[in-house]
């Protein structure tokens, strides 16, 4: 049996990604044949985070869906207590 061996690209967007950075590595990622591209939905890390980019990871896939087109695309780790019930 024959496995392929498929790569991904992890990013965490709270630790001062811009859209634009976000969107150069998903291309890239797309460009070199990667199969997936992943951001994390984790906010405020540390002290230094309130002075930082800090991007919301559904907002940012969203906005990658419209900029890329066959990379695959999803959070690592999404938490519910952040959003409106």
């Amino acid at each position: 049996m024959i496995m392929k061996v498929k790569f991904g690209v992890h990013i965490e967007p709270q630790l001062g990604y811009d859209y634009e950075n976000s969107l150069n590595i998903a291309l890239e990622a797309e460009k070199l044949g990667y199969e997936s591209f992943w951001c994390s939905d984790h906010l405020f890390l540390n002290e230094k985070s309130e002075n930082q980019n800090c991007m919301d990871a559904w907002t940012l896939l969203a906005a990658l869906a419209a900029g890329t087109t066959k990379i695959r695309l999803g959070t690592l780790v999404t938490c519910n207590s952040y959003r409106h019930r």
